[in-house]
């Protein structure tokens, strides 16, 4: 979204797609339990952002 949109913004959007990577290139190394984490203190925000961004 950054690169059509720069004006779009989404809290850690690195950080996402950093996340991305790593679960499609090193998913056997990948603990559920940190997923899961994350999933509970990220997903919240992110759902809020992209609501957000269904309104434009």
């Amino acid at each position: 979204m950054i690169e059509i949109n720069p004006n779009i913004q989404i809290t850690a959007t690195k950080k996402f797609i950093g996340l991305r990577n790593i679960i499609s290139h090193a998913y056997d190394s990948v603990e559920p339990e940190l997923l899961w984490g994350i999933i509970q203190k990220n997903i919240s925000v992110l759902a809020n952002e992209i609501r957000k961004l269904k309104d434009l």
